[in-house]
């Protein structure tokens, strides 16, 4: 793994508190509480304007970073179960920060899929933009719980970090993240081995597999984990220190220069 830990361990007033944070960043957003999301108008298409925000995020905050043109991400199921675990709940907050080029078609994607599951009482906030590392860490401090539901994963360095920096996981515990996935420091989400495609096969050729998630277990995690920060901060201050150690653990740079040396012993 890349070894990312000790940066964001390293992150000052990284813990969640629960209190209001104001983020202040470059972008394009789409909130759930200020645009229309109702879905008689699920064909307009706004001007996604990218500009300097100011956004204040409170409450449980649950944020996903991922690209919305890669499939294995499975960004569908991370806002479905967000909305029907929280749909009469307005202390819940789903953020997805975008990573992809094309500002319009990634926001309209999320914005589609807002509309479809209308009306509820949570928060979902669509970021697109390239954050300053100062914007980058303000949304981390503002998070309570970083969020995956893949259906694979290389590493998922987002997920790294945020857990680094003391942040628990709902994510399945599949592919490369059964390696730092456990019930210490996340909520796992069961899943199960399901045919698929290479996504660079323009055949589309069932000849590979992938893990399905298990969606009701995705919306109980969410439910538990809310439940754990709002109700229990001794168990969560525990799952934020297990976080930062099994990163540390994983890819921190002593671990990987251990790993390297004994690589290289093996050279003549």
């Amino acid at each position: 793994p890349a070894p990312v830990a000790d940066g964001f361990a390293a992150i000052e007033d990284a813990d969640w508190t629960g209190e209001p944070r104001t983020l202040t960043l470059e972008g394009a957003i789409v909130d759930s509480r200020t645009m229309t999301v109702d879905p008689d108008h699920f064909y307009e298409t706004p001007e996604f304007v990218t500009a300097d925000q100011t956004l204040e995020l409170s409450g449980v905050v649950f944020t996903a970073i991922f690209n919305p043109q890669d499939k294995r991400k499975n960004w569908y199921d991370i806002i479905t179960a967000f909305v029907w675990a929280f749909r009469d709940n307005p202390d819940a907050t789903l953020v997805l920060k975008l990573v992809h080029f094309e500002r319009d078609l990634s926001c309209w994607m999320m914005l589609q899929e807002m509309r479809k599951l209308y009306p509820y009482s949570c928060r979902i906030v669509v970021i697109h933009g390239f954050l300053s590392t100062e914007s980058f860490h303000d949304l981390l401090r503002a998070t309570a719980f970083t969020v995956n539901a893949a259906h694979a994963e290389g590493q998922c360095l987002p997920l790294m970090e945020y857990m680094a920096a003391g942040k628990p996981a709902i994510a399945p515990n599949h592919t490369a993240m059964a390696d730092y996935i456990t019930d210490d420091s996340a909520f796992p989400v069961s899943s199960s081995i399901e045919l698929a495609a290479w996504p660079q096969d323009p055949r589309q050729v069932f000849r590979c597999v992938r893990y399905r998630i298990k969606w009701d277990t995705l919306r109980d995690a969410y439910r538990a984990a809310f439940d754990v920060a709002t109700n229990d901060l001794p168990r969560y201050r525990q799952m934020s220190q297990a976080a930062r150690q099994a990163q540390l653990g994983n890819c921190s740079d002593a671990v990987t220069l251990e790993r390297l040396r004994a690589f290289l012993a093996q050279l003549p």
